[in-house]
């Protein structure tokens, strides 16, 4: 299990382990079930806001593995996760 920081737009972070339960991210970090992913907010000029979410990943669709997709979107996967933190501010 690894864990992964991540930065996350504000218009999407309050969503975030509510109603919104994926991401679709490049999938630089070999992400895998079960990893810890930190969501860090940040605003739309892409400074931190402070705020964070803890999730843990719970499924792992790898675009290389769509033989349909385009070339260009095998980079990609899609993850599941649950909330199992939230910092209150």
């Amino acid at each position: 299990m690894k864990s992964h920081d991540l930065k996350i737009q504000d218009k999407y972070f309050e969503s975030a382990g509510k109603s919104k339960l994926f991401e679709v991210r490049l999938n630089d970090r070999n992400y895998k079930v079960d990893d810890i992913v930190v969501l860090n907010e940040i605003d739309r000029n892409g400074l931190n806001t402070g705020r964070v979410k803890v999730v843990k990943i719970t499924y792992v669709l790898y675009l290389k593995d769509c033989s349909f997709l385009p070339e260009a979107f095998k980079k990609y996967c899609v993850f599941a996760f649950t909330l199992i933190y939230e910092e209150k501010k």
